[in-house]
C-alpha cells in the first residue's frame, strides 16, 4: 500500500484555507462590531450582512484569490499559494507581491496572525 503524500497536503490545505476564510470573517466580524458598524451586521443572523464576507473569487493557475465585498465591488484581501498555503499580499488584483510569505493557511493559528480587517499584513 502505497500513501500519496501530494494528496494529503493538498486536502490539508483545503481544509487549511477553508478554516483560514473562517478567520477572516471572524477578524472582520469583530472589528465591524468593535468599531460601531452596525449596518455591516445582518441583527438577525449575527452574522457581517449583504453578501460581505471573504471567499475565494476566481482559480486561478497556482493561487486562490480571497475577495471580500459586494457581488461586482469586490476587493482583493489576499492571495494564498496552492502548492504550500502560504498567505500572500495583493500586488493587484490579478497577482500577489511574491516576495514575502506572510504566513500559512496550515499554520496553529490558520493564518490569523498574517492578516487583519483589510487584507495581509505588511512585512517587518
Amino acid at each position: 500500500m502505497t500513501v500519496n503524500h501530494s494528496e494529503i497536503l493538498e486536502a490539508e490545505i483545503r481544509e487549511g484555507l477553508e478554516r483560514f476564510i473562517e478567520v477572516i470573517n471572524e477578524i472582520r466580524m469583530e472589528t465591524f462590531t468593535r468599531r460601531g458598524f452596525p449596518h455591516m451586521v445582518d441583527p438577525v443572523e449575527g452574522e457581517i450582512a449583504r453578501g460581505n464576507v471573504a471567499r475565494i473569487h476566481g482559480r486561478g493557475r497556482a493561487y486562490w484569490r480571497i475577495a471580500c465585498g459586494l457581488p461586482g465591488h469586490e476587493r482583493v484581501h489576499c492571495f494564498v499559494r496552492k502548492c504550500d498555503g502560504a498567505i500572500l499580499k495583493s500586488a493587484t488584483w490579478k497577482a500577489p507581491a511574491t516576495n514575502i510569505v506572510r504566513g500559512y493557511v496550515t499554520d496553529p493559528d490558520n493564518g490569523r496572525g498574517a492578516v487583519n480587517e483589510y487584507g495581509a499584513n505588511y512585512a517587518i
